[in-house]
């Protein structure tokens, strides 16, 4: 099983062992009624929300992308940061980046290219020309192809 899906059972588990509690110290057990789970037995039950709200801060932000690397022994969710600013039309690579990875900010980037004057991002197709992007793998994450 997915360590997702394991995850969502322990909740649906711990909700349950909630309410069965709360049915096994009730005073009149014949009378105890059908239970609707709504969010304060879920909060009762898992604790407050897990929100990392600087990470909901950086991606709500434009010019970061969510990205996943995966590799034999697990994955990992990558923050992938990007800025335009005047120059040649190329792209910097900053961070250590594998070979896959590298080939796929490329294709990114073609097609950023190729729709963009399409998309409203830039005036006029000429503009590509004289525009760079700058790409960072954040908080120092591994090297993952």
């Amino acid at each position: 099983m997915e360590s997702g899906v394991r995850n969502l059972e322990r909740a649906i588990g711990s909700i349950c062992r909630t309410v069965a509690y709360r049915y096994a110290v009730a005073e009149n057990q014949e009378a105890f009624e059908k239970v609707t789970v709504d969010n304060s037995i879920i909060e009762e039950a898992l604790g407050t929300k897990k929100v990392d709200t600087f990470l909901h801060e950086r991606i709500t932000k434009p010019g970061v992308a969510i990205g996943l690397a995966y590799t034999t022994v697990g994955g990992r969710c990558l923050l992938i940061e990007t800025t335009k600013f005047p120059g040649s039309g190329n792209i910097q690579l900053t961070g250590q980046l594998g070979d896959v990875m590298k080939e796929s900010i490329n294709t990114s980037l073609s097609w950023i290219k190729t729709n963009a004057f399409r998309m409203g991002l830039l005036p006029s197709k000429k503009n590509l020309e004289v525009v760079s992007v700058l790409k960072d793998q954040c908080h120092g994450q591994c090297k993952n192809d």
